[in-house]
């Protein structure tokens, strides 16, 4: 091996206070000098070697306080630590809780830490003390970097190396065993995979997320033991470094921890010879005995989760086959076949502790494990590359190797396990005051994209405890098994990459194996139709309990189109000069089809070969193929051109750099910002549109400015200055006026320097009008009746909508409760419901226009009324007809005694078995001889006839034939209306060509239907009624009175449809809404009363229908309302003032009114307080008699009695004793 003294990266590089710390410091590694004995064991293949002053770094942490506690969140301690650029940083320091604090009390030496930088917050740290000296690991965003002892025996040198210098066979692992009926047998009731809106702690709106901690039993082999040296403070030691290693994914990863038990020293035993294990090199045979030996030792609630660890296995790297918390919860083992703890910790140990939270494996294809394959969880190319992959365990479907954090999908299982499922159940739950972040998912699911044509997804997230977020996209796709590269179907094309900073951002494949025109089996594009799903993962690494939140985006590929290719700059030694006005052209490859829909794109430059992007040479040009671009004025090598969908996620990149020289000659450039405006939503503001002018090598002549091209009527155009000299700019004002429909709008800005040069730019305006008001609702109409089954809805078309929304309701409300069936999304003006209409029913229906602007308000609905149908059915006596398989004619026979005229006739419950129908014709004759046919010949092969035939059926007959839904008849039946009756019908049915097994007619009836018309009431008066502004008045019959020659007022039924605009409604004390009813008894009992709200309007209303209870009712009829300062409000009674005897007065507990004479029509009595509350209201049809109120309950003081008829008010001051 060799060592290094210096590794630089770029995240280092801000300054730092101190080059050097007191207690590290570089030193050569021919300097070290080592006692007799000493190993050097170090897995990279290069290093540093540094030197520490042990004591101390010891004295520094020895008083760290324990994680979770008060002094950890506000006091932790301080400690120096090296890392990768050749400086150090101070940490801040608590202790990691790994122990039960009895065990931990036993072995003070043996010590675990979390650190976090104080300099760079993404930089943290866990660290243990144990007695072989420090094992320190860092994670930064530049990778994974550990400090471990340079040789056995001594804690003085130390070697720091790189994850990634490390050699393969480090930590390559071996299958685990684990496959699907493990996962059925002990996890098959537990949820899988659940959509992450479904899981209830998880909020995706800042929620605070509780670690959880569970009591971990781990138990050793002698085997195990002795490979860490064979003593009781070696092997916890050894365990120090795993739990808090495995706590570091854990925690950060899903916020759980785990927490050794008590007296888990009883369960380590160091002698192989004594220990009471059998055969400790098969993980499959040790998984059998380790649960049933943890139950014995301990008990069986002593522990949350169960493991064994043992030396190198040679059937599996580890196996699990139980769950946390389950019975089986101990059966688990981890074999430590590597030297290196902190690999296998966080690699396979990690790996079936994820199975014992019900976690599958990852991977899709490794071949000689495919009976290990979870089929649910397969959401990774090849071996995979999380921890639940088999990365370096799958041949040649092999990625990488494995990385030390969890796939969605894991974590979906992982932490719905620990929440929801049977992981909750126990363990001890500790509140937090960590959020989870907050994603801003920017695309709706739905779109389409080419094939064969990269792609880029960008998210972002918030997190209120200023948390540092790392982000990743995940494809989140199953499929059928295929070979790395070479999907089948939806299986997956992408490999995941570990979380970053900037994750927040993917370019499938990835940028630099697009610009170096560099395929990879790891990012395959799609080549074919398919579904492709995303989980966008943020996390926010809190090392102690970390919350990890995901959101899915969901598209297709389209193979119509694609791929989408950049043509300029696809062969080498292209050369632009700056100040040009250059042609770039692509192939659009049908990307402007109606599912990809991408009409605009935007041209980027680069130059720095492709991967970025600072010029943008247009935005929002047609997507047509070509379009031409200044050219700025600069000097590179490694230009390059992207063109990228304006409003998708594709893209494509020139294959080869090319050259920029600067410009040679005096000159200009010309520009026009924005040059498209894809849609302008009339009316609008007016646009303003820049005309920036570069001046080339000193260039300053004038430029003078104009616009070619037609406006639309009304609209108008100016520069705010008509000339520019180069260098210079101005801006372009178009004010359009709104029209109808769609329009485009091309323009030209022209600038012309005489005799010299001149240039034009396009501008195209795509203008859409939100005008609505021509539209209508034709049918049904308004107050239509009659309708039988179901109707057809139609409505007047009209330009400016692109689509419409329908409604139909049993309430104006539209709540979703009363809705009868709706669409959205209508190209065509009408819609034919799938369902059929409740019989005696009312319903509303309403529509709303629609286009790319936005939908417009709904109209006011309209209401109609279906029909009660009373029907007579007729049966044959002369079931079942037998029919033979040869053609020839049978007949059934119906007598009808009654005489009357056909209205409605139906055809019930005909059925037929034969063999086949499609040889049948089924004919229906009157006593007049007049035929209809009703089924002729249709649905081969099928050998059953099972239909009734109704011409108000909404479909005709489907097949096969067989259906409780009423259909139209092959001929109307209306040929028989206005016939009688009276007489012998029959039921004819041909066989026409040869059968292949007969049949018979077992059923079917004749109906005759009548439509029941009920009495409807009838609208008396329908007056305008005058409020004062600000101010009240009741709605009485002199305003608004509906009658009914059957039933009472009580019985007579008003909806609201439509509520006041400048007002409210009241029913007694209730304020009223749309879908609210009152009776005429409301009205009459002057309970109905309208408030305005006092704004400057001179009208107002509202609208309603009214209905009884036997079906009648009166269409949408509509209550106008006066505005008006000299409104009255109420009239007097003067007849009845001088007749209205009031006594006793003062009074108690009684109090009499006595009418002077009889009162015809409603009386209402009401007793109002001197605040204006209304105590007690009575109410009668008519009075001819003394009245008698009850007053004890009432306090003493004084009141109004208030008595209205239909003449007018009168009130009397009363005194209550």
């Amino acid at each position: 091996m060799k060592p290094i003294f210096t590794i630089l990266l770029c995240f280092f590089a801000l300054p730092f206070l101190n080059a050097q710390s007191s207690l590290w410091t570089d030193i050569s590694e021919q300097s070290i000098m080592l006692a007799p004995g000493a190993e050097v064991a170090i897995p990279a293949k290069q290093y540093r070697t540094l030197a520490l002053d042990y004591a101390s770094f010891i004295q520094q942490v020895a008083n760290a306080p324990l994680a979770f506690t008060a002094a950890a969140q506000h006091n932790p301690a301080e400690v120096e630590l090296p890392l990768p650029d050749g400086t150090v940083e101070p940490f801040e320091v608590v202790e990691s809780r790994i122990m039960a604090p009895e065990l931990a009390e036993k072995y003070p030496h043996i010590k675990a830490y979390t650190a976090i930088s104080k300099i760079h917050p993404f930089v943290s740290a866990r660290f243990e003390v144990t007695n072989k000296g420090l094992t320190v690991g860092i994670r930064t965003p530049e990778g994974r970097f550990y400090i471990e002892p340079y040789a056995s025996g001594q804690v003085r040198h130390y070697a720091f190396y790189s994850k990634k210098d490390v050699a393969p066979d480090a930590f390559t692992d071996a299958s685990c065993g684990f496959n699907d009926q493990m996962h059925e047998e002990h996890f098959g009731e537990e949820p899988r995979n659940s959509n992450p809106e479904a899981l209830s702690f998880r909020s995706f709106s800042g929620a605070s997320l509780p670690l959880r901690t569970y009591r971990l039993a781990a138990a050793c082999t002698g085997e195990f033991a002795q490979n860490q040296g064979g003593t009781m403070d070696d092997v916890l030691g050894a365990y120090a470094t795993i739990i808090n290693r495995l706590n570091e994914v854990l925690q950060t990863e899903g916020s759980v921890s785990m927490e050794l038990v008590p007296n888990n020293d009883q369960l380590i035993h160091l002698n192989p010879g004594t220990d009471p294990f059998q055969n400790a090199n098969e993980g499959l045979v040790l998984l059998g005995q380790i649960a049933g030996y943890l139950n014995g030792a301990i008990g069986l609630n002593s522990y949350d989760i169960g493991h064994i660890f043992t030396g190198g296995c040679t059937d599996v790297g580890g196996v699990a086959g139980g769950g946390v918390c389950t019975l089986n919860k101990g059966r688990a083992v981890t074999c430590f076949s590597s030297s290196n703890l902190v690999f296998t910790a966080q690699g396979t140990l990690a790996h079936e502790v994820g199975h014992q939270f019900s976690v599958g494996h990852s991977w899709s294809n490794c071949p000689g494990n495919m009976d290990q394959l979870s089929s649910a969880n397969a959401y990774e190319p090849g071996s995979g590359t999380t921890i639940m992959s088999y990365a370096g365990a799958c041949g040649n479907q092999n990625i990488a190797f494995r990385d030390p954090y969890y796939n969605v999908g894991s974590l979906e299982d992982l932490i719905g396990y620990s929440r929801m499922g049977t992981g909750a159940t126990c363990g001890t739950e500790t509140i937090t005051e960590n959020h989870e972040p907050e994603i801003q998912m920017p695309y709706e699911s739905g779109f389409f994209i080419p094939i064969s044509t990269p792609f880029e997804l960008r998210a972002t997230a918030t997190d209120e405890d200023g948390d540092n977020l790392t982000y990743i996209w995940e494809q989140f796709d199953l499929g059928p098994v295929s070979p790395i590269g070479e999907p089948i179907g939806n299986a997956p094309l992408f490999r995941s990459f570990p979380p970053s900073a900037n994750g927040n951002t993917r370019v499938f494949p990835r940028i630099d194996k697009i610009i170096n025109n560099d395929p990879d089996n790891t990012e395959v594009l799609p080549t074919y139709s398919r579904d492709l799903t995303f989980q966008f993962v943020v996390r926010d690494n809190n090392v102690n309990h970390g919350s990890t939140i995901w959101q899915p985006v969901a598209f297709r590929s389209d193979e119509t189109a694609g791929p989408f290719v950049v043509l300029t700059g696809n062969e080498t030694g292209l050369s632009w000069t700056g100040g040009e006005y250059r042609e770039v052209t692509w192939d659009v490859a049908n990307t402007t089809n109606p599912r990809v829909n991408c009409q605009y794109v935007d041209v980027l430059l680069s130059v720095d070969g492709g991967f970025t992007y600072p010029y943008t040479l247009l935005e929002a040009t047609p997507n047509d193929g070509s379009a031409f671009v200044d050219v700025p004025d600069l000097s590179t090598n490694d230009a390059r051109i992207k063109i990228k969908a304006s409003d998708n996620i594709f893209f494509d990149i020139n294959d080869f750099d090319f050259a920029i020289e600067p410009a040679t000659e005096p000159g200009y450039a010309m520009n026009v910002s924005p040059a498209t405006f894809p849609l302008v939503c009339l009316p609008s503001e007016a646009l303003s549109i820049e005309v920036s002018t570069t001046s080339i090598l000193g260039f300053d002549s004038t430029l003078t400015l104009s616009l070619i091209g037609e406006l639309p009527a009304g609209s108008s155009a100016s520069f705010t200055s008509n000339t520019v000299t180069a260098g210079e700019s101005a801006f372009l004002n178009l004010d359009i006026a709104p029209n109808q429909g769609r329009d485009t709008i091309n323009l030209m800005v022209q600038a012309v320097i005489p005799g010299v040069d001149t240039s034009l730019r396009e501008i195209r305006v795509i203008t859409l009008s939100s005008d609505y008001s021509a539209l209508e609702m034709l049918t049904p109409v308004d107050g239509q009746s009659g309708i039988v089954f179901s109707t057809d809805f139609s409505w007047q078309d009209v330009p400016s909508a692109d689509r419409y929304d329908i409604q139909i309701a049993t309430s104006p409300t539209f709540e979703e409760s009363t809705i009868f069936e709706e669409a959205s999304g209508l190209t065509d003006a009408a819609y034919q419901p799938a369902g059929f209409f409740e019989q005696n029913e009312l319903y509303f229906w309403r529509i709303r226009p629609e286009n790319d602007c936005g939908p417009g308000d709904y109209l006011e609905p309209s209401a109609f009324r279906t029909s009660t149908v009373d029907c007579v059915n007729n049966l044959p006596v002369d079931l079942p007809v037998t029919l033979s398989n040869n053609p020839g004619v049978r007949t059934s026979k119906i007598f009808i005694t009654e005489s009357g005229t056909i209205s409605d006739i139906n055809i019930d419950n005909l059925e037929i078995p034969y063999q086949t129908v499609n040889v049948l014709r089924v004919t229906v004759i009157s006593p007049a001889g007049t035929r209809v046919v009703l089924f002729d010949q249709s649905c081969f092969g099928s050998p059953l006839l099972r239909a009734s035939f109704d011409d108000e059926a909404p479909n005709s007959i489907a097949c096969p034939p067989i259906t409780t839904i009423p259909v139209k008849p092959h001929e109307p039946l209306t040929a028989f209306d206005g016939e009688d009756t009276f007489g012998e019908w029959t039921l004819e049915i041909e066989i026409l060509q040869q059968g292949t097994g007969g049949g018979a007619l077992e059923k079917w009836g004749l109906e005759f239907c009548a439509a029941v018309t009920p009495s409807s009431p009838t609208v008396i008066r329908n007056e305008i009624l005058a409020v004062p502004p600000g101010g009240g008045n009741t709605i009485t019959i002199n305003e608004l009175e509906v009658q009914d020659s059957v039933n009472t007022p009580q019985d007579i039924e008003y909806t609201i449809v439509t509520l006041p605009e400048n007002g409210q409604l009241f029913r007694g004390g209730d304020l009223l809404s749309v879908g609210d009813k009152f009776t005429q008894q409301t009205i009459n009992l002057f309970n109905l009363t309208y408030v305005h709200d006092g704004s400057d309007t001179d009208t107002d209303g509202f609208t309603f229908i009214v209905e009884n209870p036997e079906g009648g009712w009166i269409p949408t009829q509509a209550f106008s309302i006066q505005i008006d300062e000299d409104a009255t409000v109420g009239t007097f009674d003067q007849q009845l003032d001088q007749t209205l005897k009031v006594f006793p007065n003062p009074a108690t507990d009684r109090l009499n009114v006595a009418f002077g004479q009889a009162v015809e029509g409603p009386v209402a009595l009401r007793l109002i307080n001197l605040q204006g509350q209304m105590l007690t209201q009575q109410a009668f049809n008519s009075v001819s008699r003394t009245l008698e109120l009850d007053i004890s309950q009432l306090p003493g003081g004084i009141y109004f009695l208030n008595v209205q008829t239909q003449q007018g008010t009168v009130s009397r001051k009363i005194a209550v004793q």
